[in-house]
């Protein structure tokens, strides 16, 4: 026993002692965060994204970075470290990306303050003004093979008496370098609203009336006069979840070069419930990285179910946001708790060096357990379990 607990305490001496990306500038120098946010500013679209022949590897870009903490004092940070935080950085930043183009659309639509959107931009990314620029603006015109993503989704009313009413089909097209799936220049998003449920929203609801969101996104939403304050909320909650299922949807048909699928049950004030259902495909094929297909893709749905749903551009993958909250929760910590909770979501283009090989597995191993639990929800939703039933069995799982 006395053995065991000096091992255990030889253990603990080993263990490197964590220490804040926030609060480790030396004499009252610049932090370790600051200084991967300046170097990333300047560099990430001319470097760290650059994929030509006479590109740096990333592991001298790491030891780059590194040089610039050890001049201001900071020794204590490994290249792993740094290439970990980067990664955490751009996905924090797409989702942020993606909140502003759907959700901030919608909030704009219901008479938001654009200073609200932003308010609320810079709480899930307080980089924003320092990295917009740089994640945003990475484009090139060399032509390379890269991967696309095209996610459907669809969000079907489950009133608590009456028949189920599609509210919306929205499809999203996703290309990106296939060396770089984290790049946000790369996301075009494509939402288009189906007729048939348009007119029958508004037969039914006098108040909604179809506007387009102002953004280069072409987001097309319901929205609903300012005194129906439940009205919005129902919206910005069916629009949150479904924005949510494409993130997902995209992340684990890019990750496998393959399809995903994810549903979800959301109730809403009225004492009804929203299904939303997402499905996503990936393929490769050869293009340039800048011509983008922004052509809108037309979908029809019958008002009987989603699944009644065909979808013109490619068969695509049913997904919807079952977990996507777990990652949104480090998008909303204090930065002294981001260190500690954000997910190591570690970039493909880092990868390429082998010591990144061992998270890799990790990663892939994670999507495969994803994978299981979507399959284990759609199989329940089919055979009509409730979402408390549905609940217990997510948390059973490992």
């Amino acid at each position: 026993m006395i053995d065991t607990q000096a091992q255990m305490n030889a253990r603990r001496s080993r263990k490197k002692p964590y220490k804040s990306w926030l609060k480790d500038g030396v004499d009252g120098g610049p932090c370790s965060m600051q200084v991967v946010v300046r170097w990333l500013a300047a560099n990430y679209a001319s470097k760290w994204c650059d994929e030509g022949e006479g590109r740096i590897p990333k592991k001298q870009l790491l030891q780059e970075i590194l040089d610039q903490l050890d001049h201001v004092g900071i020794r204590h940070r490994l290249a792993k470290d740094v290439a970990s935080k980067i990664s955490t950085l751009q996905s924090n930043y797409k989702m942020a990306r993606e909140w502003y183009d759907v959700v901030g659309s919608q909030w704009r639509n219901a008479g938001a303050d654009e200073a609200e959107v932003k308010k609320e931009v810079l709480r899930r990314f307080p980089y924003w003004d320092e990295l917009h620029a740089a994640f945003n603006g990475r484009s090139t015109g060399s032509a390379s093979t890269a991967t696309r993503t095209i996610t459907t989704t669809t969000t079907t009313l489950i009133p608590s008496s009456g028949e189920a009413l599609p509210l919306t089909t929205t499809t999203t097209t996703t290309t990106h370098d296939k060396h770089g799936p984290m790049a946000i220049s790369h996301i075009v998003h494509q939402y288009n609203l189906d007729p048939m449920a348009v007119f029958k929203n508004m037969s039914k609801d006098p108040i909604t009336k179809t506007k387009a969101a102002p953004t280069a996104s072409n987001v097309v939403v319901n929205a609903a006069s300012p005194a129906d304050t439940s009205y919005v909320m129902n919206r910005q909650h069916q629009q949150a979840a479904a924005t949510a299922a494409v993130s997902v949807a995209t992340a684990k048909a890019t990750a496998t070069t393959a399809t995903a699928t994810t549903a979800s049950i959301i109730s809403l004030s009225d004492n009804s419930q929203a299904l939303i259902v997402s499905t996503a495909t990936t393929t490769d094929e050869p293009i340039s990285v800048v011509a983008y297909d922004q052509s809108p893709s037309l979908s029809s749905c019958g008002p009987e179910s989603p699944s009644s749903c065909t979808i013109a551009p490619a068969d695509s993958p049913p997904t919807t946001y079952a977990r996507h909250h777990k990652r949104t929760r480090s998008s909303l910590l204090s930065d002294d708790e981001e260190d500690d909770d954000y997910e190591d979501i570690r970039s493909p283009s880092v990868s390429d060096d082998d010591d990144y090989t061992p998270t890799i597995r990790e990663e892939r191993e994670k999507t495969r357990r994803v994978r299981a639990k979507v399959e284990l929800v759609k199989h329940l939703l089919d055979t009509g379990c409730s979402k408390e039933v549905i609940a217990a069995q997510l948390k059973s799982c490992p």
